[in-house]
């Protein structure tokens, strides 16, 4: 899902919370947007370097291209998995802020998964780093 989507809808998030919860909305934005950096952190990783919008065009028009899909079941995203996703919940219940990033984060991966099933994927991205270490070193896809 492009990043404009994923903008949106948090915003429309986080306008929803702020008579509540004030600036602290901030974090719905970057937990609902600004994680799609691991893909450009893959990529940087990958390609020993990167133009952000070559990487940006890349994902963006390769996106739908069976290879492409192939491709990035065998990749992992640092911000896309569950390891995370259960840092993110554990750090929650200290902080008003990471409860607030968890809510954007949760929504991206709500986003994501509608954006998937619509276009007849499974499962695009690896949803364990443990799962996929052990996947890659025994040279099968990841999932």
């Amino acid at each position: 899902m492009l990043p404009t989507t994923h903008f949106i809808f948090s915003l429309l998030l986080a306008a929803g919370l702020f008579n509540h919860y004030g600036w602290l909305v901030i974090f719905v934005i970057a937990g609902g947007v600004f994680i799609d950096i691991d893909h450009y952190f893959w990529h940087i990783y990958n390609k020993k370097g990167g133009n952000f919008l070559k990487v940006y065009k890349h994902y963006k028009y390769d996106y739908a291209k069976f290879e492409m899909i192939e491709k990035i079941k065998s990749e992992i995203y640092i911000f896309h998995n569950v390891e995370f996703l259960i840092i993110v919940v554990v750090m929650s219940f200290f902080s008003a802020g990471a409860f607030m990033f968890l809510l954007g984060l949760l929504l991206h991966y709500i986003l994501d998964f509608i954006d998937e099933a619509r276009n007849g994927i499974d499962k695009i991205k690896s949803v364990s780093f443990f799962a996929w270490l052990v996947r890659t070193k025994n040279g099968k896809k990841a999932r």
